[in-house]
């Protein structure tokens, strides 16, 4: 039982990393790759001019459809998706305080910080919003892992990599524990993305441990803010799922400026 316990405390500690309500991921009746077919043959309109070295300018749904990585294009296939679109569900559902980590670990100014990103990724005044959500079983009781892909576009070009340095800054050295809970923050840097790396450990009264680690990173693309993030999934499949990423994200830039240039 006592492992159990402190499985879902670990497991907890990663939830506020993943930016999302703990029922945010459920079934969808239709696969995101689907979807994308129909999207990705929309053209985007003349008048969004691209070229080298022009931020792409905000996405709307429709291209963000077609510039995330779907079921199909991950390194794994998937137990499970769920795909949330709009705004509304970023502001309602992901961008809260709820103090979880000082509420955790007590006052510090990296607790303090990790319950921030949420509420300083998104922002006000964002246009429009898409995340995928995935999930794979582990074959272990009650474990399995969990993979996070959302685009939110804003008027004004973004720039989110000062968000993980004071995170970073307020955490690497000391990071948080409290009561056999402890958690290390740890940088994480793949071009284009930048963001952090979390590893959460309960200790069993046996004295053994449990761990689980999470990443999260964004990539600015133009007015877009592009955010990768995972629990359970180890580094060399995270930068798997970060390279791939990018490389559709360049693919879709490349396909913009075709299309304005024609």
């Amino acid at each position: 039982m006592t492992s159990h316990r402190n499985r879902g405390l670990c497991a907890g500690a990663l939830m506020p990393l993943l930016l999302l309500s703990a029922c945010g991921l459920g079934t969808s009746s239709a696969d995101p790759s689907e979807e994308t077919a129909q999207a990705g043959s929309e053209e985007p309109s003349a008048g969004e001019e691209q070229a080298e070295g022009v931020p792409v300018p905000p996405l709307s749904e429709e291209h963000m459809m077609a510039a995330l990585l779907t079921s199909a294009e991950l390194p794994g296939i998937p137990d499970g998706h769920t795909t949330h679109y709009g705004v509304e569900y970023f502001e309602d559902e992901i961008a809260v305080d709820q103090g979880f980590y000082v509420e955790t670990f007590g006052e510090s100014t990296c607790a303090a910080r990790m319950d921030s990103i949420n509420q300083d990724l998104i922002t006000h005044g964002a246009i429009d919003g898409l995340l995928h959500a995935y999930r794979t079983s582990m074959g272990e009781q009650d474990t399995e892992s969990r993979l996070y892909l959302w685009a939110l576009s804003y008027a004004e070009p973004v720039s989110t990599s000062g968000i993980w340095n004071d995170v970073v800054s307020a955490c690497s050295e000391e990071g948080l524990s409290r009561g056999g809970e402890s958690i290390e923050v740890r940088s994480f840097s793949q071009s284009p993305f930048s963001g952090i790396q979390i590893t959460a450990t309960s200790e069993n009264d046996d004295g053994s441990e449990i761990t689980f680690q999470g990443y999260s990173a964004t990539a600015d693309f133009g007015h877009t803010i592009v955010m990768v993030t995972s629990a359970n999934m180890g580094e060399q499949e995270f930068a798997e799922v970060t390279t791939l990423q990018a490389e559709k994200l360049e693919s879709f830039q490349q396909g913009l400026a075709h299309a304005d240039s024609t």
